[in-house]
């Protein structure tokens, strides 16, 4: 519980404290380096199609640099339930192209992933997310493969579709395990359907989200259906 209270503290200090200064990093003198904070309170962590929270609550929150128009880095906490982590960090830079393109956007991204009081849970990703723009509609696909551990690979397709400050977003996702192992396979492998939901007004994003997570089945286990429908509410300076 002392997690999920520094956590809050923390990310709310964060928060105004990015909202009271238009421009954080102006003392380094650099122009094109931004800084912004975010915020985010949901009654289920969902990852993967499957909860980190043991189905309760959970804070996040963190900062995104950006540089220029092609370079984010986006360092996160999050307050789980996952094994005997209490708290996960996750640090992310990525490097975004368009080729000189309007309608698409490719990031090369790596992920670290970190549950400080659970270290053999360590996870590190390396990640394409490739979009494309059409009017109001941004069709993606995403491509993630582990490169420790179970050697999770992982793919996503979706759809985003925005009308003023409203969006509709519906995704499929596959996660399997390289590793052929029973505590490799018990760990995330299977399908997840989700769509969400959600209005934006100035900072504030509302959303509303529902899946359906089939896992395969493994040695020892049964093909499982899992449904769950959670919200979040999240600021961003």
């Amino acid at each position: 519980m002392h997690y999920l209270i520094t956590a809050v503290i923390l990310t709310i200090a964060n928060s105004l404290t990015a909202a009271t200064y238009n421009d954080p990093v102006s003392m380094f003198e650099i122009p094109e380096l931004k800084l912004n904070s975010f915020l985010n309170f949901t009654n289920n962590y969902m990852s993967g199609g499957e909860t980190m929270s043991n189905n309760q609550g959970a804070v996040q929150g963190g900062f995104h640099i950006t540089y220029g128009e092609n370079v984010d880095i986006f360092i996160q906490g999050s307050s789980v339930n996952y094994g005997n982590a209490s708290m996960e960090v996750k640090l992310t830079p990525q490097i975004t192209n368009d080729f000189g393109l309007d309608w698409l956007k490719l990031s090369t991204i790596y992920q670290h992933v970190a549950y400080p009081n659970y270290t053999d849970a360590t996870k590190n990703y390396f990640k394409a997310y490739h979009r494309f723009y059409y009017n109001n509609f941004k069709p993606y696909i995403l491509l993630s493969k582990q490169i420790n551990g179970n050697k999770i690979q992982y793919t996503e397709a979706g759809l985003v579709y925005k009308f003023h400050d409203y969006f509709v977003k519906v995704s499929y996702s596959k996660e399997s395990s390289k590793i052929k192992s029973t505590e490799a396979s018990s760990e995330l492998n299977g399908k997840n359907t989700q769509l969400s939901a959600g209005y934006k007004w100035k900072h504030y994003t509302f959303t509303l989200s529902t899946n359906r997570f089939r896992k395969d089945a493994y040695t020892g286990s049964d093909q499982t259906t899992t449904k769950n429908t959670w919200i979040s509410l999240g600021y961003q300076s």
